[in-house]
């Protein structure tokens, strides 16, 4: 899920064949052949935006939202079977619900920081010459409040909203003669340029739990919507303004194994999790859906304590055109 080349755009009265003119902050894979002048005309500029705002709807779905949380994702961008993109993000959530167990009406807050680094090398147009090479870095602070809702034990219904800032830098190296003569005169603008991002993203979640004696099963539905709007740029085209929605659907088990380790009892939590993206996000070409399988060992302490327990687990991720890995440590607060 990283910087494609251009979209497709119509010809201007002096032409200079541009690939990529607007690559921009694009991370997902966008359509060849642009042709455009030295100054783009408002039909390009608009064309630009539409791909940059897919882009950051991406990057924020990955860096704000319960995805993928720590881990190395790689993305076939031209859909060939090759994964030519990858991707390293590094997630640190944190979740905290008020009021004791079995009340009806619980305040709860969660945060995050998140980055998202990607890397691509785009070939060169011209046979033999040196590939270009493009990367893209997001840092995300975020911030959500609602109430957990359980009109009875075993039901939990969640609303929140969040609010997060994120700044996208995106640095382009021109490496062939044919992305320093049509490439580098849009430099700062779609290339070596950066953006602020705020997202307002209200959801909805809710998890009911089956238990079995000690074992506990949960299925869970999440949907969460991101309004994206830019506040500051040092382009001085792109305007990020779009929508992107997710829908994850969760199961996990949650079992004892009979054991302790330092006064801490031992468990397993296996889980499979479906992540699906619609809106700007998707039709930019990149991931529409993938699935994660994992599995984390649980040490708990019991419900004294502060820090009830912690975990210490792994996933696989796969889906279209994307696979990975992530890993995870989490606390029971």
């Amino acid at each position: 899920m990283t910087e494609r080349t251009l979209v497709a755009c119509r010809k201007t009265p002096k032409t200079v064949t541009v690939t990529a003119l607007l690559l921009g902050l694009s991370i997902f894979p966008l359509h060849q052949g642009a042709e455009a002048q030295n100054a783009p005309d408002q039909s390009l500029v608009d064309e630009f935006n539409d791909r940059v705002n897919e882009a950051v709807n991406g990057v924020t779905i990955f860096t704000t939202q319960n995805t993928a949380s720590s881990g190395a994702l790689t993305l076939d961008s031209n859909g060939q079977g090759d994964s030519d993109q990858e991707i390293d993000i590094l997630k640190l959530p944190i979740s905290y619900t008020f009021g004791q167990e079995g009340e009806e009406f619980r305040p709860h807050v969660r945060g995050v920081i998140g980055n998202f680094q990607s890397s691509y090398s785009p070939a060169s147009q011209v046979p033999g010459g040196t590939a270009d090479y493009s990367e893209l870095d997001a840092t995300t602070v975020g911030a959500s409040g609602g109430m957990t809702w359980s009109p009875i034990e075993q039901l939990k219904i969640t609303p929140l909203f969040e609010l997060a800032w994120t700044r996208l830098d995106r640095n382009y190296d021109f490496n062939n003669t044919y992305s320093q003569t049509n490439f580098k005169p849009f430099d700062r603008d779609a290339f070596n340029t950066s953006v602020d991002v705020l997202t307002y993203s209200p959801s909805l979640e809710a998890e009911y739990t089956l238990k079995d004696g000690e074992t506990s099963y949960t299925p869970k539905i999440r949907y969460a919507h991101l309004f994206n709007d830019s506040v500051s740029s040092d382009s001085s085209v792109i305007d990020v303004n779009q929508d992107s929605g997710l829908l994850q659907t969760f199961f996990e088990v949650n079992t004892p194994l009979g054991y302790s380790l330092f006064c801490h009892e031992l468990g397993l939590r296996p889980f499979i999790i479906r992540t699906d993206i619609f809106g700007a996000a998707k039709d930019a070409r990149g991931p529409n859906y993938f699935h994660e399988l994992g599995l984390h060992l649980t040490f708990n302490r019991g419900s004294e304590y502060t820090i009830k327990g912690f975990s210490l687990g792994a996933s696989y991720i796969v889906g279209h055109d994307l696979t990975g890995y992530r890993l995870g440590i989490g606390l029971d607060l």
